[in-house]
């Protein structure tokens, strides 16, 4: 998995890419992606809401931010122990669905 490459600043309003990782954000699904248009919250900076609409058909009730470890524990928002830019670290857009991807 690499960083989530984000799309929103150059106007786009939609997209399509693969699915990269499911991580449990409490009770729910975080679906990380390789491109998204979404606008997480950052929790370091949360001076803009985060992002609503659809992925894969599912309702994004939350979009946050993510970090992977080199050892590749994923820590969402708060809980992440480093700041962007910290070497070995992939951040990610999680996109936080109510239930899990649909089956093939």
């Amino acid at each position: 998995m690499r960083s989530t490459v984000v799309t929103f600043p150059s106007g786009r309003t939609s997209g399509r890419s693969r699915i990269a990782a499911v991580v449990p954000v409490g009770d729910r699904h975080g679906l990380a992606v390789a491109e998204t248009p979404f606008h997480p919250l950052d929790h370091t900076w949360p001076d803009q809401p985060a992002d609503r609409g659809t992925i894969a058909g599912l309702p994004v009730l939350d979009c946050v931010t993510g970090a992977r470890s080199s050892s590749g524990e994923v820590f969402v928002g708060g809980d992440i122990p480093v700041r962007r830019g910290a070497e070995g670290w992939e951040w990610l857009v999680l996109h936080v669905t109510s239930e899990p991807l649909p089956g093939p």
